[in-house]
């Protein structure tokens, strides 16, 4: 039997196996297709390991709406499908929760949220806690830019805890 049955013969067993809601499978044939830029077989199994209450599954959905690959570009089912696995403690999907706050509906149309640092914050440091530098790295940033608001109702700039994350970040 050569390589090429043996593949075939391979990937057979895991549709059949993922079609029966094997999560591990489900994600190795959406992985494949990201990886060979097959956006529409990528979102079908992301969606049945959705369907399964996956995080990975919900998270990658999420990339896939935010990005708009295979799908249009849609930032209020991203941040559903961000926020269904980031309240079950995906630290990367906890990630763009905070920055959907951090950047809030002035920089993605449609977002559902509207700019608030102190809630970017609070999701970031729910991702950093889980050594999420790009979480660490965007606490960096909020402390240090503020909220760019002269009369600092909100966010105040403090270099030091920002030196302090971007720190922590590239550790």
């Amino acid at each position: 039997m050569d390589l090429t049955s043996i593949s075939f013969i391979l990937e057979s067993f895991l549709v059949e196996i993922s079609n029966a809601g094997d999560i591990w499978s489900i994600n190795y044939l959406a992985n494949r297709a990201i990886q060979n830029k097959d956006f529409d077989n990528a979102y079908k199994w992301y969606f049945e390991g959705d369907k399964l209450d996956d995080q990975e599954s919900a998270y990658q959905l999420g990339l896939l709406y935010y990005n708009g690959n295979g799908i249009k570009q849609d930032f209020k089912e991203s941040y559903l499908k961000f926020e269904k696995a980031a309240l079950t403690g995906h630290s990367d999907s906890q990630f763009y929760i905070g920055k959907f706050h951090h950047f809030g509906n002035g920089s993605y149309f449609g977002s559902p949220v509207k700019k608030d640092f102190f809630k970017a914050l609070e999701w970031y440091t729910l991702s950093s806690n889980q050594k999420n530098n790009k979480a660490q790295n965007n606490i960096g940033i909020l402390y240090y830019v503020g909220d760019g608001d002269s009369t600092y109702k909100g966010f105040k700039v403090e270099v030091k805890k920002s030196l302090d994350w971007f720190k922590n970040a590239v550790e």
